[in-house]
């Protein structure tokens, strides 16, 4: 039972964590970006992409986590075993939501960035490097929703138990 006590309490820590730390690169890095120079804005953002790249395999492994614990509390008869799978189902969602929604942005983005170290975008590159950090930003903050959403299921599924 410890070992169950410790996966959930790092399935929940983990998507908290990394749905606050997802927040603030929307809420924090990338409105700095946004005032800075449109020729400084791509290369910076290309900085801050390859410092937090590595986040499928921590979201999959707290979605192993959550589905871990779901299926130990349905294999004992827990009703909360649902709540778990959910939140295993929502951070599980955080990877090709990743993939599918936000590279595509963030390959453009960084496009311009590689573009920029041999010439100097006009005010067309900046209109252009403006809106996609914009666009970027939203989704990310949906991704990190998830995030949230995923250990806020799984606090509700804990202190339901308790």
């Amino acid at each position: 039972m410890a070992t169950l006590a410790a996966f959930k309490g790092l399935s929940i820590g983990s998507c908290l964590v990394a749905g606050g730390a997802l927040s603030a690169v929307s809420v924090v890095t990338i409105p700095a970006l946004l005032s800075a120079p449109y020729t400084v804005a791509p290369r910076q953002f290309r900085i801050a992409i390859q410092r937090t790249q590595y986040g499928a395999p921590y979201f999959a492994a707290s979605a192993l986590l959550h589905g871990l614990v779901a299926y130990r509390l349905h294999s004992l008869g827990s009703r909360a075993w649902g709540r778990w799978a959910a939140a295993a189902a929502l951070v599980a969602t955080v990877i090709p939501w990743s993939a599918a929604v936000l590279h595509p942005v963030t390959e453009r983005l960084l496009g311009i960035a590689g573009t920029q170290t041999h010439r100097e975008g006009g005010t067309e590159v900046g209109t252009t490097t403006e809106a996609l950090l914009r666009k970027w930003s939203s989704l990310n903050a949906a991704r990190s929703l998830l995030a949230l959403a995923a250990g806020s299921v799984g606090l509700w599924a804990l202190l339901d138990e308790a």
